[in-house]
């Protein structure tokens, strides 16, 4: 053999172990290597068990890490070596690849949004692991975009939002023209809200017009300008909620054009109430908004066993156009089984329901016979187990001598087979077979505090695995053990 030939071959043999060197740390840096441990992407439904959210419904779940889970043997949670999906672009790989009724179950971490999703055409379930510990956040303001939502669900599906957080810095909200948005939902669209707690937004959740049916359960809107925007004529039901602690409005119904900024006008065309589908509001607290509820077709409101306490300006505030209705709104002469009844606050009957009178001195006047729903104002200030506002610390379940308990809606029972409870921890606590007692109101002051330039990227920090407070040879050696399974 030649002296060139050698020499080719010797060439040709460097440049192959370049490679697969190359390819070895491509293999480290990225985790592809964590394939060799990975199991199906599809966890079978005998897997389901062992998380703690029921995922009957599901034919298919993928479990997605957050990015500082990733080629980390420090991160806790052991399932996150055996999977490939990371951070927000993972919950966009593993929502691709699920069947007809598929969940995309996340660790506990932080995920940075927007997340869209559009046009799934099937049963999808973005389900996180707990709602305190599974973050989703935005933390810039794009000055050309209004509606900026952390999550955008949009098109055709039927979709299910439960067991996370989600929130935004709060110095955005002083930004003009910033209506951040934590959950937007879009035309032809059904989704099921629950669990789900929402802090610092422009509006917590954003229902445009022409939703398909909607549903929020047990969920929690506090420290939000508006806890929810509803702009559809769809049908929605909230139930087992708490609205508290917003700066404008807990909830806002009304039939106005699309964008979260146009608040209330009024007024409402004849063509628009018929299409305006009932919307039901039954076992909610509404605690020290300014508004509770604002609606515009409040003749088309259920409104059941809901509890209201030292809201600010008013619980109840409707158009003059619908105030004559609500004075024949305690009759059962609807013909309907459920109406505006068995709802109580500790506020004095001028605050309980009211309608702005459009005179020279713009008075609000008391909706006449609302109180004979039965429903009840004047109650007393001493309906809450605790409420601490210097400390942070609140428990909205009846107190044990509150004279609420057991004055709901008698033909509803609560869980222990008593007559109902108002409020959210009352009625029959949909989709939640233990009843509401996980129903847990956040300490503010342990609120997660998301600042604008946050960044959900890996910390090489964390590299640190043998925990002697250095970054050298002997973490790489780790490394490499825990990639390889060793």
């Amino acid at each position: 053999m030649s002296a060139y030939t050698n020499k080719k071959v010797y060439v040709i043999l460097t440049l192959l172990v370049l490679l697969a060197v190359s390819f070895l740390s491509f293999l480290v840096i990225t985790g592809f290597s964590n394939l060799k441990n990975a199991p199906s992407n599809l966890t079978t439904q005998s897997e389901l068990s062992q998380f703690p959210i029921d995922y009957n419904e599901s034919n298919s779940l993928i479990v997605v890490c957050p990015k500082e889970a990733r080629n980390n043997p420090n991160y806790p949670d052991a399932s996150c070596k055996k999977t490939t999906y990371f951070g927000t672009n993972g919950i966009y790989e593993a929502i691709s690849k699920g069947g007809k009724e598929h969940t995309v179950f996340l660790k506990n971490g932080r995920y940075k949004g927007p997340l869209y999703i559009n046009n799934e055409k099937r049963y999808l379930t973005i389900a996180g692991e707990s709602r305190d510990g599974v973050i989703f956040y935005r933390d810039y303001f794009d000055k050309s975009l209004q509606d900026q939502p952390v999550i955008s669900i949009d098109g055709d599906g039927g979709y299910t939002i439960d067991n996370i957080t989600v929130t935004v810095p709060s110095d955005l909200l002083g930004y003009n023209n910033y209506y951040t948005v934590g959950i937007k939902i879009g035309k032809f669209s059904a989704v099921t809200i629950k669990n789900v707690l929402v802090y610092n937004t422009y509006a917590g959740v954003y229902l445009q017009p022409g939703t398909q049916d909607i549903k929020i359960y047990k969920s929690i809107f506090v420290n939000n300008i508006n806890g929810v925007v509803s702009k559809t004529d769809s049908k929605v039901k909230f139930l087992n909620n708490i609205f508290a602690y917003n700066i404008n409005l807990g909830l806002l119904l009304d039939l106005r054009s699309y964008g979260v900024q146009n608040q209330f006008s009024g007024t409402v065309s004849e063509k628009q109430i018929s299409s305006f589908l009932y919307k039901k509001l039954e076992n909610n607290l509404f605690y020290n908004n300014k508004v509770a509820i604002k609606a515009s077709v409040i003749s088309k409101v259920d409104l059941l066993n809901n509890l209201f306490s030292k809201n600010v300006d008013r619980d109840i505030e409707v158009t003059p156009q619908f105030s004559k209705d609500l004075e024949n709104f305690y009759s059962a002469s609807t013909g309907r089984s459920l109406f505006i009844r068995f709802n109580f606050t500790d506020n004095n009957a001028s605050k309980f329901c009211s309608y702005y009178q459009k005179t020279l001195f713009g008075n609000y006047t008391s909706c006449k016979n609302f109180e004979k729903g039965p429903n009840k104002s004047g109650i007393g200030n001493n309906i809450f187990v605790k409420t601490d506002i210097s400390s942070g610390e609140f428990n909205f379940r009846l107190s044990d001598g509150s004279n609420l308990i057991d004055a709901g809606d008698p033909s509803i029972s609560d869980r222990d087979g008593t007559r109902s409870d108002p409020g959210a921890y009352g009625g029959y606590c949909y989709y939640d077979s233990d009843g509401c007692d996980d129903l847990q109101f956040p300490l503010l002051n342990t609120l997660p505090d998301i600042k604008p330039g946050d960044s959900d990227d890996f910390d090489a920090s964390k590299l640190d695995n043998n925990n002697d407070g250095k970054v050298d040879i002997l973490d790489i050696i780790n490394l490499i053990k825990y990639v390889f399974g060793g």
